[in-house]
């Protein structure tokens, strides 16, 4: 039986590289749940940081309101994460 089984899994992955490239005959057989789990979140706070950041700089152009814009845009990526798409799913 687990040989037959070790055969049925042999097949399979010669039909992948059959009809697909490698690369992506590999990338298909090694997805799993743990790529779903994985949280982004951190990407919101930084474009959050820099737009802040990029728009204080460029409408006074000073440095103090530049860290200034970068704590607001902080702030603004916390709520929009906590409270307008909190429990959504991707």
């Amino acid at each position: 039986m687990g040989k037959q089984k070790g055969q049925e899994f042999v097949n399979e992955i010669k039909w992948f590289l059959k009809y697909f490239d490698t690369f992506e005959a590999l990338a298909i057989m090694n997805m799993n749940t743990e790529e779903s789990t994985q949280s982004f979140d951190w990407v919101y706070y930084v474009l959050g940081i820099v737009a802040g950041i990029l728009i204080a700089a460029s409408v006074t152009g000073s440095v103090l309101s530049s860290i200034a814009g970068g704590i607001v845009g902080l702030i603004i990526s916390a709520l929009f994460l906590n409270k307008i798409v909190k429990g959504r799913t991707y």
